[in-house]
């Protein structure tokens, strides 16, 4: 579930009152000389600085200057955020060499955190992305909506999926939020993981997809029993969370999302939130965890809870070709 961490807090609120100081500082460094000219306000180095050639005036200038550089940079950065990289759907190609398949590949397309609004975004483009990617099984890892108006959205997308390749879905925390209960998966076409697993067949091969309900812990060992030894086994979930799987599971390839990537991300700093309770440690990206991989999907929408904003940190869709480890050595792979 979410775990807000101080550090996360002490982050916003340093951004949003740098932001507000930054605007703050350059229209005062405007107004305050034209003010002094015009007799309303009286200060002896304003008065100084505006006489050309002196100390005073070229360190007005000079603050002048960089106030209206950085009020222009941070005014670019939340143009980028809110009008620009929100729609800046990437896709993210990874292979994953198994020795658990013989001659055949199989191509997952992973997706989390649409939170669909009442508004179109980016939905008819990823149905048109995932669509061309031409996916075995498709895998969305939970939170599919802010509000209960951004349910057509998403069920529409999700049986646009369905008509494309297997859909299997993993509800994440988002998904317990309203009262009464949203239907998300009716009449959609795709299939709920809960406390059971899925087998995907293709040329005679198969790997399995298991996966749960984000807090559902003691259905792990329930679901994992059912999936056969020496098997490549995708586990789908919606918080990254490697814990909570006993020693030695037959987990080969975890896929979650829920951190947003952090959403925002600064250099130097890194992502500014990620709700997390392992904070930043695994905020995107591939991560080898003994003999288990786990992919963290930057995901698509935004927090309901907040500005719809994305920042260093563009939507993603996540694919993987999953393929036998000799696949290059015998030259030839059914397709």
């Amino acid at each position: 579930m979410e775990h807000w961490k101080p550090i996360e807090l002490f982050y916003v609120a340093v951004v949003l009152t740098g932001i507000q100081v930054v605007w703050a500082a350059a229209i005062a460094a405007g107004v305050m000389p034209w003010l002094q000219a015009r007799g309303v306000i009286h200060f002896p180095i304003l008065s100084a600085a505006r006489k050309t050639g002196t100390r005073q005036h070229r360190l007005l200038v000079l603050t002048q200057t960089l106030l209206v550089i950085l009020s222009v940079g941070t005014l670019l950065c939340l143009i980028d955020g809110f009008f620009i990289e929100p729609f800046h759907l990437t896709i993210n190609k990874l292979e994953i060499q198994t020795p658990k398949l013989k001659s055949t590949r199989f191509r997952i397309v992973q997706l989390s955190d649409l939170h669909c609004d009442k508004e179109v975004r980016l939905e008819p483009r990823i149905a048109a992305s995932v669509a061309q990617l031409h996916p075995d099984v498709i895998l969305f890892c939970g939170d599919a909506a802010n509000s209960p108006q951004g349910l057509p959205n998403f069920k529409q997308l999700l049986k646009s999926f369905a008509d494309v390749a297997p859909t299997y879905v993993a509800k994440g925390d988002w998904d317990f939020s309203f009262t009464p209960a949203l239907d998300y998966f009716s009449g959609t076409g795709a299939h709920e993981l809960y406390n059971r697993p899925a087998k995907i067949e293709k040329n005679g091969e198969s790997i399995w997809i298991g996966g749960t309900a984000t807090g559902a812990f003691g259905l792990v060992n329930e679901v994992l029993s059912l999936v056969p030894p020496d098997v490549f086994t995708v586990f789908a979930y919606h918080e990254p969370n490697p814990d909570m799987f006993p020693a030695n599971a037959n987990v080969d390839l975890f896929l979650v999302g829920h951190t947003h990537g952090g959403q925002v991300v600064f250099p130097g700093v890194g992502a500014l939130v990620t709700r997390s309770q392992y904070g930043r440690r695994f905020v995107s990206g591939l991560f080898h965890i003994g003999r288990m991989q786990m992919y963290v999907n930057r995901g698509i929408g935004m927090e309901g809870h907040f500005l719809r904003v994305r920042f260093l940190c563009p939507p993603e869709i996540a694919v993987f070709d999953i393929v036998p480890s000799d696949e290059r050595r015998r030259g030839a792979v059914a397709q």
